[in-house]
């Protein structure tokens, strides 16, 4: 068994593992509602012979909170989900450490920002937001 764990981006094969259950209507059902993955959601998989055993995430706030959002195990393994969740505390304990400095500037002086260790959020009309993690 092996525990994965970080953006979806940033883990070897996410869509493979978890296309299938992103797209499966009992897994909408499980969690009452449909998932879904964000630039902010951090996810933990616990994975045997390529296969997700179950799996759990946490949506971090711009004020560096964490509020989870999916948890489920598949029959018989619920040991692996406790792992994931151990996992999950320890990694958010560092999380919750983070500061995270929005700043909200003309499209013009985006790249100077971004200079500075700032990269870009979102558009907002002529405007960008930029964010920077600050660890404490």
């Amino acid at each position: 068994m092996d525990i994965l764990y970080g953006k979806s981006n940033e883990i070897k094969d996410f869509w493979n593992l978890m296309g299938p259950l992103f797209a499966s209507r009992d897994m909408v059902k499980i969690q009452g509602v449909n998932m879904y993955d964000s630039d902010s959601t951090l996810w933990f998989l616990s994975v045997n012979d390529n296969r997700v055993n179950a799996f759990c995430a946490a949506q971090i706030t711009h004020g560096g909170k964490a509020i989870l959002k999916y948890d489920h195990a598949n029959k018989g393994q619920g040991a692996a989900l406790g792992s994931i969740r151990r996992k999950r505390t320890s990694v958010l304990k560092t999380i919750q450490k983070i500061t995270i400095l929005e700043r909200t500037v003309h499209h013009s002086d985006q790249s100077g920002w971004i200079k500075k260790g700032f990269q870009f959020a979102r558009k907002n009309g002529q405007y960008v937001v930029l964010n920077k993690e600050i660890i404490k």
